[in-house]
């Protein structure tokens, strides 16, 4: 996305949409995991050609679509309509809370932990539409429709009903408006590696048995974000301001004791899963294979979600101009914390540091900004002790309000390994092994060649500040 310099419109992004001064973009693909991204694009089609085992086709329902709704100058990342785990439809008796005697629904937002996520791709801040790391293709079968399937319950004050989660699944709901702030966290990012670093506070990547550690630097390298921070630099000698607000409804997590009810592989996944090179083998035609499989299934799988809703402020300046202002005992992290809230009405609980008049002239030093609202802006409030309910309030399963916001995750590799027992006879012991190494070996040492954008993240120089906010 092209960002505009301007200091009058402030651009809140939904979807692939950037409105501001005559730059309305066209949008992405709006879907659950989107359109494969360009960085993806010509070595897929090498891929698609080479790869003589792979298909292009599953045996799965498609994913959950963006809906695209919103005035014509607030946008945001809208929510996921939800298609593999649906609200009962009456066909068996709910599950009832008999303390209130009202019907328990079963959740319906599950539906990433059934897709797997590209940590390269990947980027939840993005400015340019959905996360472009979660991928189309589903690891595993919805749960079983079967009542017993959906044991686990989870009850959140101000929820019209209780929830039913698979059995093989755990999940707590956060009532308490302290959940939910309009600030949560600044970050003055000058390099790729501080950006990494944000992004990690949010989706954190785990690696056991089968992991990549020579990759260790490259995750969200090819996302929006950090062509954002990279052009930022190389144009305006700049670094850029995150200021972040999260709202937490419900944290979910795959629970590993999950008795006679774990989610299944798919057919079409075991099927290309057998279709790895049972080796180490390099050549062209072995790692074709590979990137395809890579880019249909990503590199890691979700073990705990938390759902909810997200706005990140971005905000560019150069470097000369924040001296300029850090030299005028401006706390640049204060600021940045202030803008993203007077942008919502907030003035009242920017404190005294910040005025008025002191957000104007910040915003007029930025050289560039954007606003991302996922999957919805939050509303408007002078009241900032009252925000926070407001906010949770608006943020409820069931209305297309909810999207993952922070996550911890494991390796596609790992997971596979954890649950071979649920594999076919012809992929047990070193027939699995042979291919999950291959795999690792590809990934660990050429993958990141292959993608368009991919690089290990690097620190640079920070500007100082009075409160030795870290940037790199």
């Amino acid at each position: 996305m092209q960002h505009v310099l301007h200091t009058e419109f402030d651009p809140i992004v939904e979807a692939g949409h950037q409105l501001g001064p005559s730059n309305a973009t066209a949008a992405r693909q709006p879907t659950w995991a989107s359109a494969t991204p360009a960085a993806e694009t010509a070595a897929l089609a090498a891929a698609s050609r080479a790869a003589s085992t792979a298909t292009s086709t599953t045996d799965n329902a498609p994913p959950p679509v963006f809906k695209s709704r919103g005035s014509d100058k607030t946008f945001s990342h809208d929510a996921v309509t939800p298609h593999v785990i649906t609200p009962h439809d009456g066909a068996q008796t709910p599950a009832r809370d008999d303390a209130n005697n009202v019907a328990a629904k079963r959740f319906p937002s599950l539906a990433p932990f059934l897709h797997g996520y590209h940590s390269i791709l990947g980027d939840p801040l993005s400015g340019e539409g959905p996360d472009p790391g979660w991928r189309y293709d589903a690891v595993f079968e919805p749960p079983s429709d079967d009542p017993s399937a959906w044991q686990q319950s989870m009850n959140v004050p101000g929820d019209a009903n209780p929830w039913l989660l698979p059995s093989s699944m755990l999940g707590q709901g956060y009532s308490d408006s302290s959940f939910c702030n309009y600030w949560e966290y600044t970050a003055r990012v000058g390099g790729t590696w501080s950006l990494r670093d944000v992004v990690n506070k949010y989706y954190s990547l785990g690696h056991g048995r089968f992991g990549w550690p020579s990759l260790f630097g490259a995750e969200f390298s090819a996302g929006a974000s950090s062509t954002y921070v990279k052009k930022a630099s190389a144009s305006y000698d700049a670094e850029v301001l995150f200021a972040i607000g999260r709202c937490r409804r419900y944290s979910v997590t795959v629970n590993g004791q999950a008795g006679n009810h774990p989610l299944n592989f798919t057919r079409q996944f075991v099927a290309d899963l057998r279709a790895l090179p049972a080796s180490n083998a390099s050549d062209p035609l072995s790692d074709a294979n590979r990137l395809n499989f890579v880019s249909r299934y990503g590199l890691a799988l979700p073990i705990s979600i938390e759902f909810g809703a997200l706005i990140v402020r971005a905000s560019a300046m150069a470097r000369v101009t924040a001296s300029g202002l850090i030299s005028a005992g401006v706390d640049l992290s204060l600021a940045a914390k202030a803008n993203l809230l007077f942008l919502f009405g907030l003035k009242a609980s920017a404190g005294a540091a910040i005025s008025v008049a002191l957000d104007l002239e910040f915003r007029a030093s930025l050289a560039d900004n954007y606003t991302v609202c996922v999957p919805d802006c939050p509303p408007f409030s002078a009241v900032a002790d009252e925000s926070g309910a407001a906010w949770q309030e608006s943020v409820i399963a069931g209305n297309g309000s909810v999207q993952p916001v922070g996550g911890t995750f494991a390796t596609l590799p790992d997971v596979v390994d954890q649950r071979r027992a649920q594999l076919p006879q012809d992929l047990q012991g070193q027939a699995i092994d042979s291919r999950l190494g291959g795999l690792v070996d590809f990934v660990s040492n050429r993958l990141c060649h292959l993608v368009s954008g991919c690089g290990w993240a690097v620190p640079q120089p920070q500007w100082a500040d009075d409160n030795g906010g870290g940037g790199g």
